[in-house]
């Protein structure tokens, strides 16, 4: 496992490792219901393979969004080549205010653009121009260090136009409590479980998942 995870981080792997599985068989094939698999926090957990998810995932209909703080801390956890394909593998770009050096990334992703450079000569006789086409960067470095909290800066694909710089506002959302469910749970006969069925039902399942998670762990951690 590459870059540098703590024993309590590498344990919580396996866990990371079926979940992450399952959401790509679930949408192995195409054709099926779009998703979305989301890591906030991305240098925090580890995923192993994460690089090949978004190419592979997207012609599938699964988008993939990867947070974090700041590339430096995607390579400490990642290494540095891996990072980069992750890196290279997203197409669209959300950035906040970041430090210099992932904007210094941000800015290199985002790319340049071609542009007219018009400029004008004078001698006692007679006025020149002349037009040059030279190339500049679509975002500067204090662009996106100099942002204010809640403003973002990006490149969507395919978007028009594809680049974007967004101040958000802060949304106020009215709490409501969450309805009961009232779908029937019922048994093949067509009978109605019983509350202490279900409840047996739901407790044998999450004592299977313990013992899977557990399972995996054992493999990758080895007591002191």
């Amino acid at each position: 496992m590459p870059g540098k995870f703590s024993r309590s981080k590498r344990c919580t792997y396996p866990y990371y490792w079926k979940y992450y599985t399952g959401v790509s068989n679930a949408n192995e094939s195409a054709g099926k219901n779009k998703s979305i698999f989301m890591a906030d926090e991305l240098p925090t957990i580890y995923i192993d393979k994460l690089e090949t998810l978004p190419a592979e995932a997207r012609k599938k209909g699964v988008v993939t969004y990867l947070a974090l703080q700041t590339f430096a801390q995607l390579e400490e956890a990642y290494g540095k080549d891996r990072a980069r394909i992750i890196q290279d593998n997203c197409s669209n770009i959300f950035c906040g205010k970041t430090s210099v050096d992932s904007a210094e990334k941000v800015v290199r992703m985002m790319g340049e653009y071609k542009k007219d450079d018009l400029s004008h000569s004078y001698n006692e006789s007679s006025t020149s121009k002349s037009v040059r086409k030279q190339y500049d960067k679509v975002i500067r470095v204090n662009d996106i260090t100099g942002q204010k909290p809640g403003h973002f800066t990006g490149m969507v694909t395919g978007g028009e136009p594809p680049f974007f710089s967004v101040q958000t506002k802060e949304q106020h959302f009215e709490l409501k409590e969450i309805p009961a469910f009232n779908r029937e749970l019922l048994k093949k006969d067509g009978l109605e479980f019983s509350k202490e069925e279900v409840e047996a039902i739901v407790n044998k399942n999450y004592k299977r998942i313990i013992e899977e998670v557990d399972s995996y762990i054992s493999e990758y951690c080895t007591t002191a």
